[in-house]
């Protein structure tokens, strides 16, 4: 699993092979990988057709490494972050409805921070609660908070999951209904990444010696 803030950084390397991190500071033109020509340095900011960017993440609620994540986000572009949070009572004080902390670090921190790199473009952010129990979400279920977590305007690259490993079932699902194009993975793995005994299995599926 991804750690932030490296998320920032795939979403660079994955959309373009030839972004390299010792030329992230790179100013001029374009980063030169080794032994080459200059190319375009990438901007996650705009997408096909010029449509915004945007990544889509599952939560449990308010964390520091939540916050740490739309920062980070926010300086490498993104312009749009949607958050599914998972809670098990609809009425309870973990949902987006009454628990407003992540509004207010959006507003009060991101969107007026000058560690951001992009400070005269707003993160535009909304919370989307999905109650639910079960480790493993149905694919109704998926499939009905991914019609409530699309927008049109608005190309998502990526679905990343907070720093919870049982939520890497609903944040795989996620990506498969949205079909985002930059960072996913397969819901038929899920459990590969979440169950330790099944990680080995698939390791040793692979070829690969496992700890």
């Amino acid at each position: 699993m991804l750690r932030r803030p490296h998320v920032a950084r795939f979403l660079l390397a994955a959309a373009h092979p030839c972004f390299c991190e010792e030329d992230s500071a790179n100013t001029g033109n374009g980063v030169r990988p080794s032994g080459g020509d200059p190319v375009p340095v990438v901007r996650l900011s705009e997408g096909k057709a010029g449509r915004p960017t945007g990544v889509v993440i599952a939560t449990k609620g308010m964390t520091t490494q939540l916050q740490s994540t739309l920062l980070h986000l926010h300086a490498a572009g993104i312009r749009h972050v949607v958050e599914v949070r998972k809670s098990r009572d609809a009425n309870g004080a973990r949902t987006c409805a009454h628990d407003r902390r992540v509004h207010k670090f959006v507003e009060q921190v991101v969107n007026s921070s000058s560690l951001a790199l992009h400070v005269n473009s707003d993160l535009f952010y909304r919370c989307v609660d999905l109650i639910d129990e079960p480790v493993f979400t149905d694919e109704r279920t998926i499939a009905a908070v991914a019609k409530l977590v699309e927008c049109a305007d608005v190309e998502l690259l990526a679905a990343i999951p907070d720093s919870f490993e049982d939520l890497m079932p609903l944040t795989d699902g996620l990506a498969a209904a949205l079909r985002v194009p930059l960072l996913a993975n397969s819901p038929s793995t899920s459990r590969c990444r979440l169950d330790k005994a099944s990680m080995q299995e698939a390791l040793a599926r692979a070829g690969v010696g496992g700890a």
